[in-house]
Formats: C-alpha cells, sequence, structure tokens
C-alpha cells in the first residue's frame, strides 16, 4: 500500500526515493541525468507519455555530455 498522493505506485511513498530510483539512476549515468530521470517519472506517475522533447535550460557541459551518450 502506497502511503502517498492519490495514484502513487507500490514501493513509493509521493516524493522518496525508492531503490529503484537508484538503480536506475545509476544505470543511466547517475547525477548528470537525475533530471530527466526525474521529469520521466514525473510524466509516468501523471500517466502522460513518455513523447516529445525534454529541454534543461542551462544544462552544464556534463549534464549535456551524459544526455549524448544515452543515444
Amino acid at each position: 500500500m502506497a502511503v502517498g498522493r492519490a495514484g502513487t505506485p507500490p514501493g513509493r511513498t509521493g516524493g522518496g526515493v525508492t531503490e529503484a530510483d537508484v538503480k536506475l539512476n545509476r544505470l543511466l549515468g547517475g547525477e548528470p541525468v537525475a533530471w530527466l530521470v526525474r521529469r520521466a517519472r514525473d510524466r509516468l506517475e501523471a500517466g502522460r507519455p513518455l513523447t516529445g522533447t525534454v529541454t534543461l535550460p542551462a544544462a552544464t557541459p556534463e549534464q549535456r555530455r551524459a544526455v549524448e551518450q544515452l543515444t
């Protein structure tokens, strides 16, 4: 049973970090892509598709490199 917002998936408490979050973050590149993982998670939790373009204003060179490595 989830304790967070209505519709919070099991294993999430409406804002806390789960073990799955940590593993996914490490798999995708750690802190430089954490913003992207958060955005994707927020969209999925809201029932929205993972389509379209994402933008991070003032992205650091490290963040740009990390995202480039995903493609």
